[in-house]
């Protein structure tokens, strides 16, 4: 060991360890990172403060939807929160959707207001029902329905919205028939048969003697004896 050497005046130096990391520790202020405490307390804090500022915004809405759906949501609507049928949301425009089976999906928008309480009434609209029509005897009788033409039966599954309807069917050599039909909706199928009146009657001629010809309203039809069809 090195002995202490004395510097003027009379006072001894003594060698001492240098030591880098030490001298760098002392010199720095030592950062520390915020605790999980602290962390959690300030997510609760700013949850907090986003759920007040939600309730002291925020409006009771009331969707009044005939029938009753199945599903109701806001699929577009970030802050919102039910109680019961009403919902706390902020005013501005929001999109409602709904879902009822038998009836066409709603899908509609509604616009809130500055209103602490508000209501709206909206509906569903059911889906048409799925009708067969045909005749009896069967043949191609042209039918229209509430005076528009639908079609040639027989008719398979022809969507029909629902509610009570006027069907008119026409064939030749037939009397015309009108029936009326209630239309349940929701997609329930339902099958309808008109029965046909005869609008002709076997007529037989004779004539003495046989062979003559025989011409109705101007037209060829045989000779006698004779048994033809002839309409009313």
């Amino acid at each position: 060991a090195r002995e202490p050497r004395a510097a003027a005046g009379g006072i001894p130096i003594t060698p001492i360890a240098f030591d880098p990391a030490a001298t760098a520790i002392g010199t720095r202020p030592v950062r520390r990172r915020p605790s999980k405490t602290t962390i959690g307390l300030a997510a609760a804090f700013g949850v907090l403060a986003v759920l007040a500022w939600f309730a002291f915004t925020a409006r009771s809405v009331a969707l009044n939807i005939e029938p009753k759906p199945d599903d109701i949501s806001l699929p577009s609507t970030l802050f919102k929160f039910r109680l019961g049928d009403r919902f706390l949301l902020r005013p501005g425009p929001h999109r409602v959707a709904a879902e009822l089976a038998g009836y066409y999906p709603l899908d509609t928008e509604i616009d809130v207001g500055e209103s602490p309480d508000q209501s709206f009434n909206l509906t569903l609209t059911k889906l048409p029902g799925l009708v067969s029509l045909k005749t009896d005897p069967e043949v191609a009788a042209d039918v229209r329905m509430d005076g528009a033409e639908l079609g040639h039966t027989p008719l398979v599954d022809i969507e029909i919205k629902p509610g009570v309807h006027r069907l008119e069917f026409n064939a030749d050599r037939y009397l015309a028939q009108v029936l009326e039909l209630t239309v349940r909706g929701g997609g329930e199928r339902q099958a309808l048969v008109a029965t046909l009146t005869p609008n002709w009657a076997p007529v037989s001629l004779t004539t003495l003697p046989p062979g003559a010809e025989v011409q109705v309203d101007g037209a060829v039809v045989g000779v006698t004896p004779i048994e033809m069809q002839l309409t009313a």
